[in-house]
């Protein structure tokens, strides 16, 4: 089991190398921190956890899922 959908992961899966892989929403992430910042610079009331998707990509739902990748971080795989 590993964690993230990119494109080494993704192969990986569908080989059967790795049998699934843990991964989350970055997009969510982001836009929810952002939205909480700003009701705290608004005095409104935040909740304390704020909880986001996290998904378990297998073989069969492999294809349904979109790759997370930032062209300007380096990716190492070990």
């Amino acid at each position: 089991i590993s964690t993230d959908i990119l494109s080494p992961i993704r192969e990986f899966i569908n080989t059967g190398i790795y049998y699934s892989s843990i991964a989350q929403n970055p997009w969510q992430q982001g836009y929810l921190s952002v939205q909480a910042l700003c009701d705290i610079l608004d005095k409104k009331s935040t909740k304390s956890i704020i909880y986001t998707d996290v998904f378990s990509i297998k073989k069969d739902n492999l294809e349904d899922m979109q790759e997370h990748r930032n062209e300007v971080i380096e990716w190492f795989f070990y």
